[in-house]
């Protein structure tokens, strides 16, 4: 009987160990896997120019959606900015909406626990026109 439990318990431990590594695999680290020089250049030129267009932010659950300009030119940023991000930081889950007759465009960024704080510290929510 001793043994059985024992045996038992080996077993949950083993498929516990299983699960876990399974989730690791599946769920990316909340880090950026570009360089910090390249993160830097990154900032530098991509996120001032998309935190300057911003023209409203609605805070989510899990995330932050952001207005900006309908123009084909901001079209284009955001695919960038988009690509970019997917890239580096794929635990981000990006929806772009676009409004009829090139009204605004809303790009929402979010994701599982510790996405949203990471997205405030990339000064996103600092831009004028927040509303929540």
């Amino acid at each position: 009987m001793k043994y059985s439990i024992l045996a038992a318990i080996a077993v949950i431990l083993a498929s516990t160990a299983t699960s876990v590594a399974q989730v690791e695999e599946i769920t990316p680290a909340l880090a950026c896997k570009l360089p910090t020089a390249e993160l830097a250049e990154r900032k530098k030129e991509i996120l001032q120019e998309i935190v300057g267009g911003i023209q409203s932010v609605r805070e989510l659950d899990d995330g932050y959606e952001f207005t900006f300009p309908g123009t084909d030119e901001w079209m284009h940023r955001l695919f960038e900015f988009v690509d970019i991000e997917r890239g580096c930081c794929s635990f981000f889950e990006f929806n772009l909406s676009f409004d009829q007759a090139q009204g605004p465009i809303r790009m929402s960024i979010h994701g599982e626990q510790g996405v949203k704080k990471l997205i405030e510290t990339l000064n996103f929510g600092s831009a004028s026109g927040s509303e929540k």
